[in-house]
């Protein structure tokens, strides 16, 4: 009985050689492509999970600020009061002096 001797595969055409490494080739460029897409994703979540800081911020000082100008708005409107009744006492107080007086005197 005769063995069968082992023979290597023949050598590929070129043709195929070269569209099996060009084939490579654009794998690898689209494995950098995707690493890179990659990056520039990580980049942008960053930066939004800053915008998002920043706009937390901007309300909570926003809310600071609301709070602020109503008690100015409260404060103001105790002098108003203050005022007027300061006005309607130093006019009370000028006619008693002065019974005749249509106008108080300042």
């Amino acid at each position: 009985m005769r063995c069968a001797r082992w023979r290597p595969n023949p050598p590929m055409p070129r043709r195929n050689q070269k569209l099996i490494e060009d084939s490579g080739q654009r794998i690898n460029e689209g494995a950098d492509r995707v690493q890179q897409s990659h990056e520039v994703f990580k980049q942008v979540n960053e930066s939004v999970a800053k915008i998002g800081s920043t706009l937390e911020t901007v309300t909570a000082s926003i809310s600071d600020q609301q709070q602020s100008v109503s008690e100015v708005t409260r404060a103001l409107g105790s002098l108003d009061e203050n005022i007027q009744t300061t006005t309607a006492l130093v006019e009370e107080t000028s006619r008693r002096r002065n019974p005749y007086m249509t106008k108080p005197v300042y």
